[in-house]
Parts: C-alpha cells; sequence; structure tokens
C-alpha cells in the first residue's frame, strides 16, 4: 500500500554539515519532521557521496504516518558557478552591481556537473539557462 505524502518540503543543505539551524527548522518544524532525525539521515547519505560543504537540493517527502523520505536532487547551480571563479558572494543588486565576470568555457564546465539533475539534457539549453544563473547573481558572461 503506498502512503500518502502530507507534504514536500525543498531546501538546499550542505553536504555532510546538515543541523537544526533556522533555515532548515522554520521549513521542517511547522511541517511535523524531526529535524535531528533529518540532519543525522542527510548527513549520512551526503557523507562519503558528496564534498562536505558544497550545497545540495534536497526534496524532502512528509508521509501522513510521520515519516518521511529525503532525496538528493543534485547541486546548486548558483553554488557551483561560485566554485568555478571562486566568488564568495553573488551581487545584492543583481543587474546593477556587477560583482565578478565568467567565462562561457567556465559555465560549460558546470554543465558538464550539474546537467544530469536540470530539467534539460541539452548542452546549449543548459548552458543558457546558467547563463541566466550567473546574471541573476551579478555574474557578466563573457561570451568569447
Amino acid at each position: 500500500m503506498k502512503k500518502k505524502v502530507l507534504h514536500n518540503v525543498r531546501l538546499r543543505v550542505s553536504a555532510g554539515t546538515a543541523a537544526p539551524v533556522p533555515a532548515i527548522a522554520s521549513a521542517l518544524g511547522p511541517k511535523g519532521i524531526n529535524l535531528m532525525k533529518f540532519c543525522n539521515d542527510f548527513n549520512a547519505m551526503t557523507k562519503d557521496k558528496y564534498p562536505t560543504g558544497s550545497v545540495l537540493k534536497v526534496l524532502i517527502k512528509m508521509f501522513s504516518d510521520k515519516t518521511h523520505e529525503i532525496i538528493i536532487k543534485g547541486f546548486s547551480s548558483s553554488h557551483l558557478i561560485k566554485e568555478a571563479i571562486k566568488l564568495k558572494k553573488g551581487s545584492s543588486l543583481p543587474g546593477k552591481d556587477l560583482v565578478a565576470k565568467i567565462q562561457i568555457d567556465e559555465l560549460r564546465g558546470v554543465v558538464k556537473n550539474i546537467i544530469g539533475s536540470m530539467n534539460t539534457l541539452e548542452e546549449e539549453q543548459a548552458l543558457k539557462t546558467l547563463a541566466g544563473t550567473a546574471k541573476s547573481m551579478g555574474l557578466e558572461v563573457v561570451y568569447e
């Protein structure tokens, strides 16, 4: 018999370092998900698979019997873009304040790491999507 899904919660959590911090607690607590159980389960799932501290997109399904399922969707594209150009933080005023430049070849490298978790499998479409993400972070995409 299939369990009834009560809630779907989407989060971005650092691999291997999940803790009941306010960002996680405010999303999971009101839904009735045990925070420490989630953190322990997530850390155990990501400890050996992903680099510690890399930001992952996560879907948590809460069922009617108060159990939950953790589905890791993949790396966060903005985190991978920041890693590619060694940027600490994006712009607080995207579109007005440019914080850095990123070469199109650097974005191609990011596409190769993330294309499996995107909503397209075509490299050029994924590249356009990541270019939009980069622009929304306050980066200038250099097409040379």
